[in-house]
C-alpha cells in the first residue's frame, strides 16, 4: 500500500474518526484507526463497537491498494507536528519477513511504525440504502444540540431517558429530549428519497413502529462531525441508524426501550399564553438566578393582565422584577427551575417570536418559536412543612 495526501486533508479526516475511538477497552485493535486505499480513494475507518464513522480524505493519490491500522493517539501526534503540505503512507516489509511496517514520509520527517493485523479490526458498516430521508447539516446539527439539553445526566434504569428520540412522520421529523423535568421538541422538514420507512418491531409483545433512541454519545458524535454545509442522509435498519453527508457516513445502534410518549404533553397545553419579547424576557430570567440557591433553586413566574413578575427567594436574598406583557388571560403562578428556560432561549434564534403557553400552575409551561422549537417545563413543587405533633405537646 502507498498513498500520497494533502497533510490538512489527512489531519482532518483523522480527527474525525479519532473522535469515536476510545482510549480504555477490553479490546485494544479499535484503539487504531483502518485506513483503506482503493480505486476510489482513501477512507479513514473508526468503531467503538456501538458506534462507527467512516471519513474520506479528500485529494488522496492512491498509488498501491491496500490497508492498514494507524495508532490513534501515535498518528494523532504526529500529523499535529508535520508542517509540510504533503505526507506519504506507504507499506513495507521489515526485518522480519513476517511483519510489516509503516513508513511516513513528510518533509524532512520519516517515520517507521509496527504494523497490526487489519483482520481483527471489527466491521463498521457502509451506508448503502437506497430509501431515506434527507436535510440540511445545520438543521440536524441545530435541533440535535436543542435535544440534547432536555436529557438526563444520571445513569437511568431505562436508557431511553439518557438519550434522543428522532421521530419522522412522512415528511415532518423531530428530535426530542428530556429528564422528566423539561421536554425539548425540535420540529423540521425531511425530503424523501425512495420509500423510507421506520422499521416494524414487537417489544414485550407489542408491535409497533420502532423507538428510535440515540445515546448522547452518537448525538454528539453526529452534532460535531457532520460538516457545516451539505445534505444529509438517514436510513436505519432493525438495531442501527446511519448519517451520511458528502465523504462522513456514521453509523451508530439505537437504544433499547421504549420512549415516553411525550406528545400528550403538548396537546395537553391549552392556547392561552402571550407573546413575550424574548431579549428582555432572557434578561430578566437571568437576574433572577443570581439569587437562588442549591437548597432553592426555583422561582415564582407570576402572570396577571398587562405584566409578568418573577420572585426569587433564597438564604442569600430576594428578588423581584416586573416585565410589562400583552397578557389578557386569567392570573396564574407558576414556579420553575429559570435555568431551564436560560438554556433553551440560548439554543434558538433570538430574532423570532417567543410564545409562552401554559394550562394552569399544576401542569406545566410551554416556550415555542415559529420554527417548530419547543420546551416544556414542569413546574416545582414545595411541600409546605407540617407541625410536629409531638413538638405541639
Amino acid at each position: 500500500m502507498k498513498i500520497e495526501c494533502k497533510t490538512k486533508f489527512l489531519r482532518s479526516a483523522f480527527d474525525v474518526v479519532s473522535s469515536v475511538v476510545p482510549s480504555k477497552t477490553p479490546k485494544p485493535v479499535v484503539q487504531n484507526v483502518k485506513l483503506q486505499a482503493d480505486k476510489t480513494g482513501v477512507t479513514l475507518l473508526g468503531t467503538d463497537t456501538e458506534i462507527a464513522i467512516r471519513q474520506g480524505v479528500i485529494e488522496a493519490i492512491v498509488t498501491t491498494p491496500g490497508e492498514v491500522l494507524l495508532p490513534k493517539d501515535r498518528l494523532s501526534a504526529i500529523l499535529r507536528e508535520i508542517d509540510a503540505d504533503t505526507v506519504t503512507l506507504e507499506l513495507k516489509d521489515s526485518q522480519d519477513a513476517k511483519k510489516t511496517k509503516l513508513v511516513i514520509k513528510s518533509g524532512r520527517g520519516n517515520w517507521d511504525l509496527p504494523t497490526q493485523d487489519t483482520a481483527e479490526f471489527p466491521e463498521c458498516a457502509d451506508f448503502i440504502a437506497k430509501d431515506y430521508w434527507s436535510a440540511p447539516s445545520e438543521i440536524i446539527r441545530r435541533r440535535i444540540k436543542l435535544a440534547v439539553l432536555a436529557i438526563s445526566q444520571r445513569q437511568e434504569k431505562n436508557p431511553a431517558m439518557s438519550g434522543v428520540c428522532l421521530n419522522i412522520m412522512d415528511t415532518n421529523a423531530e428530535f426530542a429530549g428530556t429528564d422528566t423535568r423539561r421536554l425539548h421538541i425540535s420540529e423540521f422538514k425531511v425530503e424523501k428519497t425512495g420509500k423510507p420507512e421506520i422499521p416494524i418491531v414487537t417489544i414485550e409483545g407489542k408491535t409497533g413502529p420502532m423507538s428510535v433512541i440515540m445515546s448522547a454519545k452518537l448525538v454528539g458524535l453526529v452534532e460535531r462531525c457532520l460538516p457545516d454545509e451539505s445534505p444529509v442522509d438517514i436510513a436505519f435498519d432493525q438495531n442501527s441508524i446511519f448519517f451520511r453527508s458528502v465523504n462522513t457516513v456514521i453509523a451508530g445502534r439505537l437504544s433499547e426501550g421504549r420512549y415516553p410518549k411525550y406528545r400528550a404533553k403538548v396537546r395537553e397545553v391549552e392556547p392561552i399564553g402571550v407573546d413575550i419579547p424574548m431579549n428582555s424576557f432572557h434578561q430578566t430570567v437571568r437576574r433572577s438566578m443570581t439569587i437562588i440557591s442549591d437548597e432553592s433553586q426555583s422561582v415564582l413566574f407570576h402572570f396577571e393582565k398587562g405584566k409578568l413578575s418573577l420572585h426569587a427567594q433564597s438564604s442569600g436574598g430576594e428578588f423581584n422584577e416586573e416585565l410589562p406583557l400583552a397578557y389578557e388571560g386569567e392570573t396564574v403562578s407558576i414556579r420553575l427551575i429559570p435555568s431551564f428556560i436560560s438554556d433553551f432561549i440560548r439554543s434558538i434564534d433570538s430574532a423570532l417570536v417567543l410564545r409562552c403557553e401554559m394550562e394552569n400552575a399544576e401542569v406545566h409551561m410551554m416556550l415555542s418559536d415559529s420554527s417548530g422549537n419547543k420546551c416544556i417545563i414542569m413546574p416545582v413543587v414545595i411541600e409546605e412543612s407540617k407541625p410536629d405533633p409531638k413538638k405541639e405537646k
